[in-house]
C-alpha cells in the first residue's frame, strides 16, 4: 500500500481496475473500485476526493472481469452498515436485526456510488430517508416471500379488468391508493400473500353486510 497522495480534482490519475483508499473533505474515508465511475473532480462538496492511495496492483481477478458480483454485494453491505443513509451523523448508529433493513441499506449505497444518480441522494430529508429505506426493505420482504401458485388465466384476466377498472378512481399518490387496490393487483402480479387475503375477505365481509337485508322485525305468526 501506497502513502497518502494529495489530491487537487480533474481526471482520475490511477487506472480503472485499481483497489484506492480515497480520502474524501468531510474527512470520510472508504475504498473504492475506481472502475466503478467515480467522479474525482472538485465541486466544493463534502464528498471530494482530496488524497489517495493505491491498496494493491490491479489483480487478475479484476482485470479478468471486474470484481464478482458477491465481493460487491458485501462491499455495498458493509459500507451500508458503517454509515447507514437513514441515519444522520448525531444518531446513534442502530443494529438493524431486520435482514430486509440491512438490504435495503445496501441497494441504497450501491446507487450512491453510480455516477449519473449518486448527486440525488444527498439532499433528503432524514424522514424521507427513513421512508426510502423502509419502503425498500417492505419491496425486498415481500419479493422474497413464497408465491402461491398462480391464479388461472381466466381468473388473471377477470382480476385484470377489477383492477384497471378501478385504477381511474384511486388516488395518484401510490402511498395514498385503497388496500383493496393493492391486494387485487398484487394477486394480478402472483405476489399476493396472507395479509392480501386478509385483505380480501374483510372487504368482502363489508360488502356482504351492506347489502344483505336487514332481519325483519316483529317476526309474527
Amino acid at each position: 500500500m501506497t502513502d497518502w497522495i494529495e489530491w487537487k480534482g480533474g481526471e482520475c490519475p490511477v487506472t480503472e481496475h485499481e483497489w484506492v483508499d480515497v480520502r474524501r473533505r468531510n474527512g470520510f474515508e472508504r475504498r473504492i473500485l475506481v472502475s466503478r465511475g467515480w467522479d474525482w473532480r472538485h465541486s466544493g462538496r463534502g464528498d471530494d476526493i482530496i488524497a489517495y492511495r493505491i491498496h494493491a496492483p490491479a489483480s487478475a481477478e479484476a482485470t479478468g472481469g471486474g470484481v464478482t458480483g458477491g465481493r460487491i454485494a458485501s462491499i455495498r453491505l458493509t459500507s451500508a452498515y458503517r454509515r447507514p443513509y437513514d441515519v444522520s451523523d448525531d444518531e446513534n448508529m442502530p443494529d438493524p436485526g431486520d435482514w430486509a433493513v440491512r438490504a435495503a441499506r445496501g441497494v441504497i449505497a450501491d446507487m450512491r456510488d453510480r455516477r449519473a444518480i449518486k448527486w440525488g441522494f444527498d439532499n433528503v430529508d432524514q424522514d424521507v430517508r427513513r421512508e426510502m429505506i423502509q419502503t425498500v426493505a417492505d419491496i425486498i420482504r415481500f419479493a422474497s416471500a413464497p408465491n402461491p401458485p398462480p391464479a388461472p388465466d381466466g381468473w388473471r384476466k377477470a382480476l385484470d379488468l377489477a383492477v384497471a377498472m378501478l385504477a381511474p378512481y384511486e388516488p395518484g399518490d401510490s402511498r395514498a391508493v385503497s388496500d383493496e387496490f393493492v391486494a387485487l393487483a398484487s394477486i394480478v402480479a402472483d405476489c399476493a400473500n396472507d395479509d392480501t387475503w386478509r385483505v380480501i375477505d374483510a372487504a368482502l365481509s363489508r360488502i356482504r353486510a351492506a347489502i344483505e337485508p336487514a332481519p325483519a322485525e316483529g317476526g309474527g305468526s
